[in-house]
């Protein structure tokens, strides 16, 4: 991170790194930062959908859904997220 505080890997590495362990703010912000740096970096978007879901975000992690499927339609993910998407929107109407 100090030698390229701008790379969006580096970022979105260690933001990964930290949602592993638990430090889900510490975690966002460096996702969050991540996709600011690189808005293609769609596998961001997976890793905060999980951060929101575990602290029941559940209208951010429909954003990142929907965001992350409208990016890539033909992702093997689809049918996967398509599912989560539905459950949270099933918990969220109840």
């Amino acid at each position: 991170m100090r030698l390229g505080p701008q790379a969006p890997a580096a970022s979105f590495y260690l933001g990964t790194a930290l949602y592993k362990t638990g430090a889900y703010e510490r975690a966002e912000s460096l996702l969050v930062d991540a996709l600011a740096l690189d808005s293609g970096m769609h596998e961001a978007r997976l890793v905060l959908l999980n951060i929101y879901a575990r602290l029941g975000r559940f209208k951010d992690a429909l954003q990142q859904i929907s965001m992350y499927l409208d990016a890539k339609p033909d992702s093997p993910n689809r049918e996967h997220l398509t599912a989560m998407k539905i459950k949270i929107e099933t918990g969220l109407s109840q």
